[in-house]
């Protein structure tokens, strides 16, 4: 009866809430191992009901309950697809929950869709963005991605191509371009990142201290800045390519 329906959708309404403020607690290892819950498995048709709700956290339990029913199922055209669309939702934990979703169902997404979830603020969201965007073959992003002006797109597309495809020919090509980027203003936040990014694609890449002799002289510049984040990566890396010309600068502020 339609009583009957209205009862089953608001019982797993409640569950759905319930496990949402705890699977959102939970590291993303630990929502794929336990987030399936306890009972029958909802059916399709629900989740997509569902992932309309007004409810901020009944769309994110939706999105991961997708993945999890597609990853399942032999067909669910209409749960990729669901996922997609959702990726524009208002709530950064919404579209975390998505990326991970379309993650979990390998399904290939056009890149131009996750580069506002990959310049996010919130952290779960970026990293699911960038996990999802690893998933996708490098060669149908790495140019236009690495081309971007957008710094913390930049960030976590580099990022993902040193874990996904960490070649010679992309480390370099990370490093050119951060050298353009330098001859910019950078904040303080970009930039250490970027200083983390470098020496990721330095050591994934495998370059020598004479790959990153152009950089030396930008990288030398900056030391010793106001923030001591900044300072430490800074530090990491000019040892990395053996600069001596802050030597004097070093010492001067190891004793200040």
């Amino acid at each position: 009866s339609h009583s009957d329906k209205w009862s089953t959708s608001q019982k797993f309404k409640m569950h759905v809430v319930q496990q949402a403020s705890h699977l959102l607690k939970m590291p993303a290892n630990r929502q794929v191992r336990d987030g399936n819950g306890i009972g029958p498995a909802p059916s399709e048709s629900l989740l997509l009901e569902l992932s309309l709700d007004e409810d901020p956290e009944i769309r994110a339990a939706a999105a991961f309950h997708l993945g999890v029913y597609a990853s399942n199922s032999l067909s669910a055209p209409r749960v990729g697809e669901r996922l997609e669309e959702m990726l524009e939702d208002d709530e950064p934990r919404v579209r975390g929950a998505v990326c991970a979703a379309l993650v979990k169902i390998d399904r290939e997404v056009p890149v131009n869709k996750l580069t506002d979830t990959l310049a996010s603020t919130d952290r779960y969201e970026a990293w699911q963005a960038r996990r999802l965007l690893e998933s996708i073959p490098a060669d149908q992003w790495r140019e236009g991605m690495l081309a971007t002006e957008d710094k913390r797109v930049f960030i976590q597309a580099a990022t993902a191509l040193m874990i996904a495809d960490p070649t010679r020919e992309s480390s370099l090509a990370i490093v050119e371009r951060i050298s353009e980027m330098m001859r910019e203003y950078v904040n303080d936040r970009d930039f250490t990142d970027m200083l983390r990014v470098l020496q990721l694609a330095a050591l994934r890449g495998g370059l020598q201290p004479e790959d990153l002799q152009e950089l030396n002289s930008q990288l030398a510049e900056e030391f010793p800045a106001g923030e001591p984040r900044m300072n430490r990566e800074l530090v990491r890396l000019l040892a990395y390519v053996q600069d001596s010309s802050i030597q004097d600068r070093l010492i001067d502020f190891m004793t200040s």
